[in-house]
């Protein structure tokens, strides 16, 4: 579990507002720093902190803070204003979201953020957000080093244990959320139930017209299956440990993770296997991209 790594990628998934809850300023603030540093030679984004008491003060390169942006409107208002890119870390910025200005300002930043990719990260003990500005976010939680943790360890597995990362994702309504869940589910079983029934048609058709593999389009691809009769019936094509989730990299993609087990005569294999699914022109859910690992 790579807690650098992690927040990276919920930064590089363009999600204007970054919500950190925790106690651990300095650990988060290096944490910042280094991934500012890790992709300086391909995208040079400078790091702001801003404090009630100090004002803004850039950490990338060492800077004297800027007292005149200390009061919490006139900070947003400079954000708002600044033409770069840049990733502004605000600490304790928590009381301040219940005045209505301020929730204008971050919403005007958050609005603009496809022009200018102006990244605001919010740490403190506990943030609530406006409803407002709740589309806007992403939730990271840091796992902080402990006993408990120790203990728990030996339980975790190096690409097998789901660990949950709040990415950029548009899972914001309940009923949605579950409804949504609840389709990816039947239609990783479909899928699975076609491999197990060597239905090589109803297997194909859940596959996109979009998909590729191996260097071949999905016409090429069905052609081949077709022709050499790759999917046969088999004993047993079992699902486990099923992990969903919105894919941060492109809108309206979904991944769904888990172990595949087949059951042949005398022979079991156990695999990873991930599918990558997208809605076609008629709603339905088809799987774009396929790998394991």
């Amino acid at each position: 579990m790579d807690g650098n790594h992690d927040l990276e990628l919920i930064l590089r998934s363009r999600t204007p507002i970054v919500v950190i809850e925790s106690q651990d300023e300095a650990r988060i603030l290096e944490m910042l720093q280094a991934i500012t540093m890790r992709r300086a030679s391909t995208n040079y984004i400078p790091l702001f902190r801003w404090t009630i008491t100090d004002g803004l003060q850039r950490l990338d390169i060492s800077l004297e803070p800027q007292s005149i942006n200390s009061q919490p409107t006139d900070v947003l208002k400079h954000i708002r204003a600044v033409s770069k890119p840049g990733l502004y870390v605000l600490l304790d910025f928590h009381p301040f979201l219940e005045d209505p200005v301020h929730v204008r300002l971050i919403k005007d930043i958050c609005i603009n953020f496809r022009k200018v990719e102006r990244q605001i990260v919010l740490i403190s003990h506990k943030v609530k957000m406006p409803v407002e500005l709740e589309g806007f976010c992403a939730r990271f939680d840091i796992a902080l080093p402990n006993e408990d943790l120790s203990l728990l360890a030996p339980e975790f597995h190096d690409n097998v244990t789901p660990v949950l990362v709040t990415l950029a994702v548009d899972w914001v309504d309940e009923t949605r959320n579950r409804a949504l869940r609840t389709e990816l589910e039947n239609r990783v079983a479909e899928w699975a139930d076609s491999k197990q029934e060597g239905d090589l048609h109803a297997y194909l058709s859940l596959y996109s017209e979009e998909f590729q593999r191996w260097g071949m389009d999905k016409s090429e691809w069905s052609s081949l299956s077709l022709q050499t009769g790759s999917l046969r019936a088999i004993r047993r094509a079992g699902v486990s440990d099923l992990l969903l989730l919105g894919y941060p990299e492109e809108d309206g993609v979904y991944l769904s993770r888990f172990q595949m087990e087949v059951v042949e005569d005398e022979r079991t294999t156990v695999n990873r296997t991930r599918l990558y699914w997208r809605r076609d022109a008629n709603g339905v859910l088809k799987i774009v991209a396929e790998d394991e690992g």
